[in-house]
């Protein structure tokens, strides 16, 4: 919660699972609110954009071209300063109950290659994803 609270410009999440997280939603959706551009990247074969549904219109649903494999990253990013990298999902049980390991990273010369990286995922050249 408190990394998507810092954010001011941008908001890149990348979740293989999301469910049961109406708070982490509420958070997103007032980060819209104040004017942060939102990426979302749900992998598709777990219908986790379904968590999203009541975001608003605003928020840029991702999805994967069609290839084998699927999005298994999880990141959640405040603009290019601070990140939370690790193994949980977006899920109630992942961020209560569930032991899982995350870093939060709060150093934009760590941070800033993340972020250019999951925005160089979106480039529609590079043919990796694509607006739902």
């Amino acid at each position: 919660m408190d990394v998507i609270r810092s954010a001011d410009i941008s908001l890149p999440i990348a979740s293989f699972a999301a469910h049961g997280v109406r708070d982490v939603v509420t958070e997103i959706g007032q980060a819209v609110a104040r004017g942060v551009h939102v990426d979302l990247l749900p992998e598709e074969s777990t219908h986790a954009a379904a968590a999203f549904a009541a975001l608003p219109n605003e928020v840029h649903v991702w999805h994967r071209v069609v290839s084998p494999g699927v999005l298994h990253a999880k990141l959640l990013a405040a603009d290019r300063h601070t990140a939370l990298v690790g193994s949980a999902y977006l899920t109630d049980r992942a961020l209560s109950e569930n032991i899982e390991l995350e870093v939060a990273l709060r150093d934009p010369v760590l941070v800033a290659p993340l972020v250019e990286h999951f925005h160089w995922l979106l480039v529609p050249e590079n043919n990796i994803m694509r607006l739902a």
